[in-house]
């Protein structure tokens, strides 16, 4: 994991005359790199046409393509969300009427992101989408960085006190402001990973996919107890 940016805006220090207590407040914006070991895709399925019955038909016939794919290529019943689509009519279109099923899934073999992309839009897959990523380690590397990050406050805010004789003690409070960069959807979530078969009919492609990382947010204002040396 590449090292972490710190970023320590705000600084406040409370002293009462007549309560001992004092404090020193930091906020602190970190960003925490994680390897990316999954993406999930989204994949489309749309046809248009004039007649509501052809274009449920054809729909579901490209839909029905496409898991099928999936199955051959190592996917298991539970390792892909359907939704089984509909037929909506608009008035603005040429065509009126439009099928539009939604799938789901994850996958682990970054390498052949690409080779599944070119074979889904060859059964009738209209969009192929990398809507999001992860790894199965995410919480533990993300707490680590917390961590870390709590006891980089506690070591600037004992610089900001060189020569006064008080020094950062117990953490008082925190006060979180967590936002991620990652879109995430709603997927079936696979325990292990699929080891993808590509047959006969699903040529390799040469993957253009290189993301290593993706970010999240740490963000987070911490309040120290001021202690004597």
């Amino acid at each position: 994991m590449k090292s972490l940016s710190l970023l320590f805006i705000a600084i406040f220090i409370c002293s009462c005359a007549e309560n001992i207590e004092r404090t020193i407040t930091l906020n602190v914006n970190n960003s925490v790199q994680i390897p990316v070991e999954y993406v999930k895709v989204t994949v489309t399925v749309t046809e248009r046409g004039e007649h509501p019955a052809a274009v449920e038909l054809a729909g579901y016939e490209s839909l029905s393509g496409v898991v099928n794919l999936l199955r051959e290529s190592g996917f298991g019943e539970d390792d892909v969300e359907i939704n089984a689509g509909a037929v909506s009519a608009s008035r603005v279109r040429e065509t009126p009427y439009q099928f539009q099923s939604t799938l789901f899934f994850d996958m682990y073999d970054l390498d052949k992101i690409d080779t599944i992309r070119r074979a889904v839009i060859g059964e009738g897959g209209t969009a192929f989408l990398v809507s999001s990523y992860g790894n199965r380690d995410e919480e533990s590397i993300y707490d680590e960085a917390y961590r870390s990050a709590i006891e980089s406050a506690r070591e600037r805010a004992n610089r900001l006190l060189s020569g006064e004789p008080l020094q950062a003690g117990n953490v008082l409070n925190l006060r979180e402001n967590i936002r991620e960069n990652v879109f995430v959807t709603s997927s079936a979530q696979m325990d292990e990973t699929i080891e993808l078969n590509l047959s006969a009919n699903l040529s390799f492609v040469e993957p253009m996919f290189n993301k290593e990382y993706y970010t999240k947010a740490v963000q987070f204002s911490v309040e120290f107890e001021l202690i004597n040396h």
